[in-house]
């Protein structure tokens, strides 16, 4: 007759190797990792319903780009660099025509001066 196996019948397998790195302790030179930050902007429904009717691509991308700095900044208005619109993929020459098409829409009210980029304040409301 056989009878049911004990799990003690071999202690041997059961026994902890003192050597196995993965039983290691961690030391302190070892970094944790990093928690992945997720990032995403809130788009207005105003906003969403009145880029329906925008013409150009650019034109969304540098209304996410406005949204976002706009956020970031703590609701102060956005200078509008070439070099922050690039990050965005908006080139120079689509700049200009892009804050236009916005203004046209009326979500964002442009401050220009002479040879200084743009200051751009959204506007958040339905109003």
């Amino acid at each position: 007759m056989n009878r049911p196996r004990d799990i003690f019948d071999d202690l041997a397998a059961l026994r902890i190797d003192q050597n196995d790195p993965r039983l290691a302790p961690k030391t302190s030179n070892q970094r944790p990792k990093a928690k992945r930050q997720r990032q995403f902007i809130i788009v207005p429904r105003i906003w969403m319903l009145q880029l329906r009717s925008a013409k150009k691509v650019t034109t969304y991308r540098l209304a996410l780009l406005l949204l976002y700095e706009h956020w970031r900044n703590g609701g102060q208005p956005v200078r509008v660099t070439n070099a922050l619109a690039a990050e965005f993929g908006v080139l120079r020459r689509s700049k200009h025509s892009a804050l236009e098409e916005l203004k046209q829409l009326n979500l964002i009210e442009v401050e220009r001066g002479p040879r200084t980029a743009p200051l751009v304040t959204p506007l958040l409301s339905s109003a």
